[in-house]
């Protein structure tokens, strides 16, 4: 909706989608990220037309959870791991438990500063930019999805300040 949901405009796979199942959506200016059970679709003219992501382009796998954007970083939560590209999505690198994820099955993400957050069904992890290998936080958080992780961010950012306290970062 572009007039504060008094109408919408759907876009299906008719428009490059890789699946009408949406799962997430990220928009930044006339970009727009969507999270899909075919891939993340990403569109650079306000959804007119979208370009699909997937697998061979280096996701973790094709169903995407979650997807947030800064810049030409774009964060993909897969059913396989954190998929990051800081080419605008031409490829991507696939970190996954053997990186320090809590679980390959990544629900949500978020980006901050130098830090990456991933919900997993294994807990929060959260990696730094330079290095984006994730490290479980101490006493890992039971998320059930992004929205209960940034839904409220009060508590979580609470926790992040007890548990950075507990065992300092870097």
């Amino acid at each position: 909706s572009t007039n504060g949901g008094s109408s919408f405009t759907n876009y299906t796979t008719a428009n490059g989608l890789g699946s009408n199942f949406v799962r997430g959506v990220f928009a930044s200016g006339s970009s727009i990220y969507a999270a899909t059970d075919g891939g993340l679709s990403i569109s650079t003219n306000g959804g007119s037309s979208f370009t699909n992501y997937t697998t061979a382009n280096g996701l973790g796998v094709n169903i995407v959870n979650g997807v947030y954007a800064s810049g030409s970083s774009i964060y993909a939560a897969t059913l396989g791991g954190l998929s990051i590209s800081t080419n605008g999505g031409s490829s991507f690198t696939n970190y996954t438990t053997a990186n320090g994820l809590g679980d390959n099955i990544v629900i949500g993400v978020y980006a901050s500063g130098s830090n990456i957050y991933a919900a997993t069904n294994g807990g929060l992890s959260i990696a730094q930019q330079s290095d984006p290998t994730p490290s479980a936080v101490p006493g890992p958080l039971p998320l059930f999805g992004a929205a209960t992780a940034f839904g409220f961010s009060r508590k979580l950012r609470r926790r992040l300040r007890t548990a950075a306290a507990v065992s300092p970062c870097c």
